[in-house]
């Protein structure tokens, strides 16, 4: 009885073993695309645009990355690390949500300001279609 007892603990110790490290590469993508976010907040605070197409295809292929490793697990509230990595994902976020925000502001203001200058120079009569007699 002993025997079977300690076989049936070592079957469940193998079985949490496994699942532990079924769960980390949930773990993982969460990291990797934090530290993604983080990577592209700190580029446009530096207002480096040039990897914008960069990071659209990282944060694409990351996110179905999660999602498939969303799919692999019935239940992720037995993840471990999985909500302190969440959790910094949110943050990770919302900064960079803010970032591109003031980004597509600015991008917002000088279309504004072209479309009034393109306005003024058509009713200065520059574009005019009147025909010289």
């Amino acid at each position: 009885m002993v025997m079977a007892t300690q076989s049936k603990t070592t079957v469940a110790a193998v079985a949490a073993d496994k699942l532990k490290g079924a769960s980390a590469p949930i773990v993982a993508v969460v990291s990797r695309l934090a530290d993604l976010l983080d990577e592209e907040t700190q580029q446009l605070e530096k207002n480096d645009v040039s990897n914008l197409g960069y990071f659209i295809d990282q944060k694409s292929r990351s996110l179905l990355d999660l999602s498939r490793a969303l799919a692999a697990h019935e239940n992720t509230s037995s993840v471990i690390g999985l909500d302190d990595e969440l959790t910094r994902l949110r943050r990770s976020y919302e900064k960079n949500r803010s970032t591109l925000g003031i980004h597509l502001a600015s991008v917002q203001e000088i279309t504004e300001i072209i479309a009034t200058a393109m306005q003024q120079a058509e009713s200065d009569g520059t574009y005019s279609t009147r025909i010289a007699r």
